[in-house]
Order: C-alpha cells, then structure tokens, then sequence
C-alpha cells in the first residue's frame, strides 16, 4: 500500500476485519500474521466485502479435547512480519487473541497515516523493532488519527495473554464511528472514481499538517 486510505475506507475495513477475527478466535484459531497483503476484496457480488488470506502460520491456541488455553511461554522465536507484528512476537514470545488485534490496530494506522514509525527497521533487528514500539506512545502513533484507533491500540495492549477479546466492544466502538462518518450508501476509496482522483491530487483526510511528526518524516516502504 503506497497511498493513504480515507477514514470510510478505514472504518469499512475495520467492521468486516474485527468481525473476521472474532471467527478466526471462536475457533480457537490466532492468525499470527495480519498484515495488508493478506487481505483481499470480493469480486462481483462480493465485491464489497474484504477476505483474509493466508493461514500458513495459523496456530492454535486452545486444546480441543480439554478446551483449556495454551501455556504462555517466553521465548518461541519470531512470528508475522515484523512492521506489523505485535511487541509479544518481537520478544519472541507466545501469541495470543491480543497479538491479532494489536496487528490490526498498526495495520489501520498504517492505512491511514501511510507509515509507522519502526518502517525501514524489520530486516536488520526484531530488538531495533520491538525498542521502536515500545518507546513510541500511543497518543505519539495516533494523535492525529481517529479516536477509535486510540481505543482499539490500547484495549489489545491491556489484554493479558490468555484474556478473551470483548469483541461487542469492539464492533461498538467502529459501528459508532462508521455511522457518525460514513452514509449508508459509503463505497471503498477504490470503488468511486471522484475519491481515487482527489487522494492523487493530494485531497485527504488527514492533512500533513495534521500528522504525525514521525509520519512526515519517514519514507516509503520498499
């Protein structure tokens, strides 16, 4: 993703997204690697509806037969990728239900601010990686950014490692944005001409001037 999502796209993305992932954990199920080229869009009549792909580090993390939780364990070694992957996995620690959610929140963000700052890092240190998150505040990442995502940030970062997610906050919390912001007739930003060519002649909701420091600052991903 090289350009900035507009907060509909965001809010759209984020209702299907959670929903998702409260399927994925009810079947005792953690992703382990969200990030923005394992989500795909439907094509003709499902064109409006957003798909995760790519299970191949699907993990469980309920025992079927004693439906009893995994042992958190403290060094397993990296999981996901590393701009988005949660600061558990860049410990090298065992993932939970909060770890998705914690991607999720970096991985809308990133739609809607086009960077994080830890870019560019991944590939020379998981510690480089894992120090970056840790330092940055959530009010330093989302500032500029809409509230919900402040919410969203912080609810995973309090969960405890075998903590079930409330999911009906979840969905509250950005149903209630997605009515206040968008109209029940609301397309994706790729679905309406009019928004693709106002973001490529600059035209956002989110202004330079209203960013973040950190977000003006950094380059693109390769």
């Amino acid at each position: 993703c090289y350009l900035w999502f507009s907060i509909k796209t965001v809010l759209l993305l984020a209702h299907q997204l959670i929903s998702h992932l409260q399927y994925i954990h009810s079947h005792s199920f953690i992703h382990h690697d969200l990030k923005p080229s394992n989500f795909i869009m439907g094509v003709g009549k499902h064109t409006n509806i957003v798909y995760l792909i790519d299970f191949g580090l699907l993990k469980e993390f309920r025992d079927p037969n004693a439906h009893m939780h995994i042992q958190h364990k403290e060094v397993i070694g990296l999981m996901g990728t590393a701009m988005f992957a949660s600061i558990h996995s860049r410990l090298g620690m065992e993932l939970g239900q909060r770890d998705d959610l914690e991607s999720l929140a970096y991985i809308l963000i990133y739609f809607l601010g086009g960077l994080l700052p830890w870019q560019g890092l991944g590939y020379q240190s998981r510690d480089l990686v894992a120090e970056s998150k840790q330092e940055t505040s959530t009010f330093d990442l989302c500032h500029a950014l809409p509230v919900k995502l402040h919410a969203l940030l912080n609810y995973s970062c309090s969960l405890s490692f075998n903590d079930k997610p409330d999911y009906g906050y979840l969905s509250h919390l950005f149903n209630e944005q997605l009515l206040q912001e968008v109209s029940s007739t609301a397309m994706f930003d790729w679905d309406c001409a009019d928004s693709q060519i106002d973001r490529l002649q600059g035209g956002r909701d989110l202004h330079e001037s209203e960013s973040p420091d950190w977000c003006k600052h950094n380059e693109l991903p390769e």
